[in-house]
């Protein structure tokens, strides 16, 4: 078996450990399980994959990009749902509008026709204590609450993208209902 497959039985066992840390976050937040979407992060695509296949894109972050997938998202004859990436850490690093360019961005999604926003989505710093990333999830959580009055047939800001396999306790408590894991469903890959 090549060094970065893994076998079923461990990507099961390593599942089954994600959903007990999911239950008990849920339970310290007072939140159903159904109310979280595990995604599978595995390996990034080129934009023609995405706009055909990709049931969610997680990270649009530019007028260029958007107007890319929603030319490509047109061409497949579909609406592509797209979460807006917010860099709410400040670091350079980090893709993601500056939180003072998201309302502005969002009122320019509604030129895309074949694009949906259901949520925003945002990377957090990495930490050894996830605690001290907790204001960052809660500045994305701040930003979605202050654009609920907004009304756009295209954006609908629902849901919160945060949280990765490092931290995704805390972004539950801070209201994620779309957690992103990799290295706790598969294991460390190759960077």
């Amino acid at each position: 078996m090549p060094e970065t497959q893994v076998d079923k039985s461990t990507i099961a066992a390593r599942l089954q450990d994600v959903e007990e840390r999911i239950r008990r976050a849920c339970d310290r937040a007072g939140r159903e399980r159904d109310e979280i979407t595990v995604v599978a992060v595995t390996k990034v695509f080129p934009l023609k994959f995405v706009a055909r296949h990709a049931d969610v894109f997680h990270a649009l972050d530019s007028d260029r990009l958007a107007d890319e997938l929603d030319k490509r998202a047109r061409k497949n004859e579909r609406t592509l749902p797209c979460f807006v990436q917010v860099n709410t850490s400040g670091e350079e690093s980090k893709y993601g509008l500056e939180p003072s360019e998201t309302h502005d961005f969002l009122d320019r999604m509604v030129e895309r026709d074949h694009l949906r926003v259901p949520g925003l989505m945002m990377l957090a710093s990495f930490a050894d204590d996830p605690e001290t990333v907790r204001p960052e999830f809660e500045r994305l959580r701040e930003l979605q609450a202050s654009y609920a009055d907004e009304k756009h047939p295209t954006v609908d800001l629902q849901d919160l993208s945060m949280g990765m396999s490092n931290d995704f306790e805390v972004a539950l408590e801070e209201g994620a209902t779309h957690l992103r894991l990799g290295t706790a469903l598969f294991g460390p890959r190759p960077t």
